[in-house]
């Protein structure tokens, strides 16, 4: 028999990723995950756990250490065997300073109804990840616009790093 509940009321599910092994003396948690840059994965405001003993492997979602700040990446390998961290914000390569802590391999979401634990925090970064969303649809737009208008795809490249070094230096200015 079940029980009459609302969903609006039910608890969330447990999510538990491919990498789960059950009991593991290597399990860590719960961290609360702050952002959206791994939204569907992550949830901003839900609780992950992470297991310390896995190698993380490309397509795994992890925990690293960015010099001091913690940070949710999916790592990914390129063709060349070079590391990178990816989010839908952004791709960095996995510099050697930096540490993967573990493999996420549960996540219990928040829903929108409960109360975010650190909001403004969550705010700060949700802004930041606009902006570098923003920032990459200018540059896509700038690139579809200078090949319409027949450049090469040097040219084109040249001109984006070009308004992204511009960029970069505007922002340095009004700090």
């Amino acid at each position: 028999m079940t029980s009459p509940t609302s969903l609006s009321h039910s608890a969330p599910a447990l999510k538990l990723f491919s990498r789960y092994r059950g009991s593991s003396s290597g399990l860590e948690g719960p961290y609360v995950s702050i952002g959206d840059c791994l939204q569907p994965y992550l949830s901003d405001g839900g609780l992950i756990w992470l297991d310390r003993e896995l190698i993380a492997r490309p397509g795994d979602l992890v925990m690293v250490d960015l010099d001091g700040a913690l940070r949710t990446k999916e790592l990914e390998q390129l063709p060349d065997g070079s590391a990178w961290l990816v989010s839908n914000v952004m791709a960095i390569p996995l510099l050697p300073r930096w540490r993967i802590l573990g493999v996420i391999v549960a996540e219990w979401p928040r829903p929108p109804s409960w109360q975010h634990p650190f909001p403004e925090l969550s705010a700060a970064l949700n802004a930041q990840n606009a902006g570098v969303k923003r920032a990459l649809a200018e540059k896509f737009e700038l690139a579809r616009r200078l090949k319409r208008q027949g450049q090469t795809p040097a040219a084109v490249q040249a001109a984006i790093l070009a308004a992204a070094h511009e960029e970069a230096a505007a922002a340095r200015r009004s700090a």
